[in-house]
């Protein structure tokens, strides 16, 4: 299940599905103008078991080597959420933790692994293979040039987004009120709203691209979920222990979820491709 199950209890307040479509359409509308973006495929705020607030789905291209540029895109999609929020919201939240993580990792990779960084230059330590060994290969100086390479490539890319947002501004403004109203969006419908994608789309994908699926799907799980829940109360309350639900897996890539870590009412807990 992509994300997770949908939640059969909202409990967001209208200002937070607000800020979740807002930070949502971030994420979509950069994907939409950026040529390497992968395709996207559904965006939803149906929060989901995983502790995901929302999401935006895309379809990654199999490839065996990534452009600078690819990295740059895929960067800069994966912050549109936070630029979104800075720019129309007029605050932020902790709702792009998940974001940063998936961020800091394909910059320390462009600077310590990939030779992608004037600073750093040529070289590359990789992770894994450091993990082996009782010593770190290089000096306190060069690590801190790769974090100060990975943290300039990061800041590149959220102004990037937000030049790219600001320009757009009446569409992340209108697909925010469209997502607001109606919770899940597929292909047919950003389409509609965004308008043909500058890029254009790959005819190799248009097989995946159902126009409702997506929305039926949402409403399934959230049904499946209410119904669980009831069953569940009905167990407890007579004694008997049920089975675990087997959900079936789903093949197509999930990105960018808006995360729900120090936003939920209890607790605190802790809920992919190129672009």
């Amino acid at each position: 299940i992509i994300g997770g199950l949908a939640k059969s209890n909202n409990l967001m307040s209208e200002q937070e599905k607000r800020t979740v479509a807002i930070h949502e359409s971030g994420h979509a509308v950069a994907g939409w103008m950026m040529e390497y973006a992968d395709p996207l495929l559904k965006v939803t705020i149906v929060p989901r078991s995983s502790g995901a607030l929302g999401f935006a789905q895309y379809l990654p291209e199999e490839l065996a080597l990534y452009s600078k540029e690819a990295l740059h895109d895929k960067l800069a999609v994966i912050l549109g959420g936070r630029a979104a929020e800075e720019l129309f919201t007029g605050r932020i939240t902790t709702g792009a933790a998940d974001d940063f993580a998936k961020a800091t990792n394909i910059a320390l990779g462009m600077a310590q692994v990939y030779g992608m960084t004037d600073g750093v230059g040529l070289l590359s330590w990789n992770p894994q293979q450091m993990q082996e060994m009782m010593y770190k290969p290089f000096s306190e100086k060069t690590a801190q040039m790769i974090e100060s390479e990975a943290k300039k490539i990061v800041e590149g890319q959220y102004k990037r987004v937000k030049e790219v947002l600001k320009a757009n501004e009446a569409k992340v403004k209108a697909l925010s009120m469209e997502l607001f109203n109606k919770e899940t969006l597929v292909f047919t419908d950003l389409q509609d709203v965004l308008g043909p994608r500058p890029y254009g789309v790959n005819d190799k994908y248009l097989k995946y691209i159902d126009t409702k699926a997506g929305v039926e799907m949402d409403k399934k799980e959230a049904a499946e979920a209410a119904a669980a829940a009831a069953a569940k109360n009905l167990t407890e309350e007579s004694g008997v222990s049920g089975g675990d639900a087997v959900h079936p897996e789903e093949t197509l890539d999930e990105s960018s979820g808006i995360d729900q870590q120090q936003q939920q009412r209890q607790g605190d807990t802790t809920p992919d491709a190129k672009r």
